[in-house]
């Protein structure tokens, strides 16, 4: 925030970036038995980011995120593809989901507010309001959608960040 911090911008080809990121976490998805699927619709998809940050701080938080909220024995999908000039990254999980209140204020919000997760994680509640921060560092956005459990069958969160091609 007082921009102390050292960022080493480049190219990078998303997959990779994704794949790392996949490949630090799997670990975590294998001791719940949680498949990570991984659909890449933006081959040649480039992005102008600092590779550290980009995957600690961005897609680590959304991939263990996703694993925190889902149940043993489910599936979180991970979707590269391409809208016109901008690559478009997608994180869904069928797990608990969020209420409405919870959503409403975290996508206001950049308050710390954590939830234990389906297999008593703890979390510092920092990630979402972090990822938002580095999203648009990098000039991107993101939406977050969810539906609680209690409240219908599909239930789950979807994030979705954007990013320009280079």
């Amino acid at each position: 925030e007082e921009g102390r911090l050292s960022m080493d911008v480049k190219e990078y080809e998303a997959v990779g970036l994704v794949e790392e990121s996949a490949s630090i976490l799997k670990s975590k998805f294998d001791s719940k038995n949680i498949k990570l699927n991984i659909d890449n619709h933006a081959t040649d998809a480039r992005v102008k980011v600092d590779r550290n940050w980009f995957v600690v701080s961005i897609l680590n938080n959304l991939l263990s995120n996703a694993c925190k909220y889902s149940y043993p024995e489910s599936v979180v999908q991970l979707r590269l593809s391409k809208a016109e000039h901008d690559l478009v990254i997608t994180v869904k999980d069928n797990g608990v989901g969020m209420m409405p209140n919870q959503l409403t204020s975290l996508n206001i919000s950049t308050v710390a507010h954590s939830v234990p997760g389906t297999g008593g994680e703890k979390g510092s509640g920092m990630g979402i309001p972090l990822v938002k921060r580095w999203v648009s560092s990098f000039g991107g956005q993101i939406s977050i959608d969810s539906i609680h459990e209690s409240l219908g069958e599909n239930h789950g969160t979807k994030i979705t960040l954007s990013f320009p091609m280079v």
